[in-house]
């Protein structure tokens, strides 16, 4: 989706206003599938600022729309963030429901960082169904489809990695679970401070050779990520 945020994905009250103002514009030329994108837009504007319930909202509108007029990648992504939505709000069954079917859209779509963002619903859903082997399978899915690619271009950028971070951590595998968190910085440059702080201390321990209190920051650095619903 490109750089459509003045901070990267450190969304703004600014942002979200000019957002409207581009949504407001594509209303008065009424032109629907300008419209149907723009409302998505504010929708991922809205998600990344954190204001769920109203991200929620412009995209059903915009899925509405995508289906009125068979906009195919419209709709695509229209269920991709409704999944994301649907898993921030730690909403299983909707996310059950949704990542699916953004799936079945990715080959309308035709995108490597679309597909990574439907399988990384799949990853988080695997994650509360409690099967690590198929987070650990669609994470290397996954990285396999973003390999060589611009990474910061997609919004939903570390979904699956908080998952396959924990299930690391139950099976033992600290270094593998630090090593993981040393990806971060790749999907997304801006983290809230203190969650940024935990994942930096668990590294630091880990340098320091101290495993036990590594896996015990990296845990808690998990639980807060879920705290502030990333995942």
């Amino acid at each position: 989706m490109g750089r459509v945020m003045r901070n990267r994905y450190r969304v703004e009250e600014a942002d979200i206003a000019t957002m409207r103002e581009s949504l407001a514009a594509a209303a008065q030329a009424e032109e629907e599938k300008d419209v149907g994108y723009a409302t998505f837009f504010l929708g991922v504007a809205l998600w990344l600022h954190g204001d769920l319930a109203a991200a929620q909202e412009h995209m059903e509108r915009a899925l509405a729309m995508a289906e009125r007029i068979g906009e195919s990648i419209l709709l695509g992504q229209s269920l991709l963030g409704l999944a994301l939505t649907a898993l921030r709000r730690h909403d299983t069954e909707a996310v059950r429901a949704l990542a699916p079917r953004a799936t079945e859209a990715a080959p309308d779509i035709a995108s490597s960082e679309y597909l990574a963002g439907a399988k990384a619903c799949l990853t988080w859903l695997a994650w509360q169904d409690r099967r690590p082997h198929d987070v650990i399978t669609l994470s290397g899915e996954i990285a396999e489809l973003i390999a060589g690619t611009a990474r910061l271009g997609s919004y939903h950028g570390l979904v699956h990695l908080w998952p396959l971070i924990a299930v690391h951590l139950e099976a033992g595998h600290v270094a593998a679970a630090v090593a993981v968190s040393r990806q971060i910085p790749q999907y997304v440059p801006w983290l809230p401070g203190d969650l940024e702080s935990a994942l930096e201390e668990a590294r630091q321990a880990w340098d320091q050779d101290q495993p036990g209190s590594a896996g015990e920051r990296l845990a808690a650095a998990v639980a807060l990520a879920r705290d502030l619903n990333y995942c």
